[in-house]
């Protein structure tokens, strides 16, 4: 009886009481939850191109718009349709998409921690409440370090899947889950594997990790993990998600799978880039730098974290998802940062546990490292909110009552060659439309300053890739149906121009003006109406010609009360990437992370919205 209750002493003194496990499980997700709602409060405007084109996609779903109808790209639609949530948010409570989304993204964040710790506490083992405390505090860390991808499909995908990585660890640990949490989680992670074709992929082997790694003694038990709740959940997911393509008119089957699909499986090689430039450029190369060093130190733990195994498995593989896509785009390598940060929460995790160990003879031990923990998570929290706060205050304003939101916004998180002639020509809600080969500079722009998209064509990356297969396989018939649509989507283009009647059209030089439309006589057919009257970063302007005795709109950019003067329009230099595609097309992909990480507090760095993205 007596060795009984030592057992159980030292057992306690390395294991946290459950009270303080629960406070620290709380401490990590509400504090850094506060400390990113401090940030998008601080910043209502800051957004990504990628993010804020699929919003778009959304508010015009929610419009009654048709998908690859009413508005043409090419990426599958769940993200549309899980975006209408913040789009009609925005609608109803009159506030800027870009918050209402960015705080939408906050509450997955916080869900998807809660989800983590649920599992953490109530089904694995108790001596695994560090490392996997670690493993959470990396997953809500990491969103602070993504500067213009912050929003991006693959975010949401690790903060939705992780919580279902938990769960399946814990159901091939043996331990029981009931149908509701299966159903619960698998759903979650369902809507986070679907959203991209590639994540399906980091599914596939994690779970094949876990069957291979499985002690069961015969092949059927090992297989009996498989066949549960959550993966039926999963599996119904999908083929529900699939299957509401027949359910969809027939122009937009046609449209996506018999134009849009096609063309880009040919043509996505048109951004194709090298190998150094994937791995070699220095914000790229920390990422991988820092999943090497975590990882390698983590594989000396496996013994002792079991859980870490499976970790590593999907964060490597994120790697081969990301040289796969052969692009060098920054976004497309987020699940190896976040895996890199995961392991090394973990490995901190583990350090405290280490240190519980050695200090096994006092008293509560574990108890007082957890409540540690926490007041030290809470603190850093609080310090890096007021710095952040100090720092944006001094910052010129935007006043927001030009788009009719109440409230200003830092003006650099608009700050674009574009955004003063935008303001001064036009109101919010009227058509603009860019004409780019590329989703930036026409978005986020567009999105920010509460202008509609006057073309369905929200971008003409689909024109470079109908060039690019034209160019490669001339003579294939299929590439030859393929540009059959050019002059249709030229057409479109110009149509909408027509019928919209946008104050401001922006034109790029190189390539869609004196490559692509000019053959098309795009500019005397549709454009007669218009005056040139600027060219700025690669971009000429052409304004609606104002009719006789109408004056032109005022400049709408002002000051805040009490705030500094809106900066005058930045020197107008031709753009360093305007989209177009020389010999070897250059990466696209000019919205990376800052060769040194942000302070945590900055899921969206401020950062120029003139660059080149394609978004796909």
């Amino acid at each position: 009886m007596a060795e009984g209750l030592k057992v159980r002493a030292q057992q306690n003194s390395t294991e946290p009481s459950r009270r303080a496990s629960f406070c620290l499980a709380l401490t990590i997700v509400l504090a850094l939850g506060l400390r990113m709602m401090v940030s998008i409060l601080l910043h209502p405007l800051r957004i990504g191109w990628d993010i804020a084109l699929h919003l778009m996609c959304a508010a015009l779903i929610c419009q009654g718009k048709l998908p690859y109808v009413d508005m043409f790209d090419v990426n599958p639609p769940l993200i549309w349709y899980i975006n209408t949530i913040p789009a009609s948010l925005a609608n109803l409570l009159n506030f800027p998409v870009t918050l209402t989304f960015n705080f939408f993204l906050l509450f997955i964040m916080v869900i998807s921690g809660l989800m983590c710790f649920y599992v953490i506490l109530t089904k694995l083992e108790r001596k695994d409440l560090f490392v996997g405390s670690g493993i959470v505090l990396g997953l809500l860390l990491f969103n602070f370090f993504l500067t213009v991808d912050f929003g991006q499909r693959e975010e949401i995908f690790v903060l939705l899947f992780i919580p279902f990585f938990f769960l399946r660890l814990a159901r091939w640990s043996g331990c029981p889950i009931s149908r509701r949490e299966a159903v619960l989680y698998g759903l979650v992670g369902a809507t986070g594997i679907f959203m991209k074709h590639y994540f399906i992929l980091n599914f596939i082997v994690v779970e094949l990790f876990f069957l291979l790694a499985s002690k069961a003694k015969t092949f059927g038990d090992r297989l009996k993990p498989v066949f549960t709740a959550e993966i039926l959940t999963l599996c119904v997911f999908g083929g529900l998600y699939a299957g509401h393509f027949l359910l969809m008119p027939a122009q937009v089957r046609h449209n996506y799978f018999d134009f849009l699909l096609p063309a880009f499986s040919k043509g996505y090689y048109f951004w194709d880039t090298t190998v150094p430039n994937c791995m070699a450029v220095p914000t790229k190369r920390n990422v991988f730098l820092l999943f090497t060093a975590s990882g390698a130190l983590a594989f000396s733990m496996l013994r002792v974290y079991p859980l870490l195994g499976p970790l590593i498995s999907f964060s490597l593989f994120g790697i081969v998802v990301y040289l796969i896509q052969f692009k060098g785009w920054a976004y497309q390598d987020i699940p190896v940062m976040a895996g890199g940060f995961m392991l090394g929460g973990a490995l901190l995790g583990a350090l405290v546990s280490w240190i519980v160990v050695r200090l096994k003879h006092k008293k509560n031990a574990a108890s007082i490292a957890a409540y540690s923990l926490s007041v030290i998570v809470a603190g850093t929290c609080l310090v890096s909110a007021s710095e952040e706060s100090n720092q944006v205050s001094s910052l010129p304003r935007f006043d927001m009552s030009v788009l009719g939101y109440g409230g200003s916004a830092p003006m650099e998180d608009i700050n674009t060659p574009f955004t003063d002639l935008i303001l001064a020509n036009t109101k919010a809600q009227e058509p603009i439309v860019f004409i780019s080969n590329a989703v930036s500079p026409g978005f986020p722009i567009i999105l920010q300053l509460r202008r509609s998209p006057a073309s369905r064509h929200l971008h003409v990356c689909i024109l470079s890739v109908l060039r690019y297969i034209s160019e490669i396989e001339p003579k294939d018939a299929e590439c030859k149906r393929l540009m059959a649509y050019e002059p249709k989507v030229v057409a479109e283009l110009g149509e909408d121009i027509s019928k919209t009647r946008p104050k401001l059209v922006f034109l790029q030089d190189q390539p869609i003006k004196s490559d692509y439309l000019k053959p098309y006589n795009f500019e005397q057919k549709y454009l007669s109406g218009y005056k040139q009257i600027d060219d700025i970063a690669g971009f000429s302007v052409y304004k609606l010609a104002t009719p006789a005795g109408v004056p032109a709109s005022p400049a709408a950019t002002q000051a805040s009360p009490g705030g500094a003067a809106t900066p005058t329009n930045p020197a107008r230099l031709p753009s360093p990437a305007t989209g177009a595609a020389p010999a070897t097309p250059p990466s696209p992909a000019t919205g990376v992370a800052p060769a040194t990480p942000l302070a945590p507090g900055s899921p969206a760095a401020p950062a120029p919205n003139v660059g080149v993205q394609n978004g796909k």
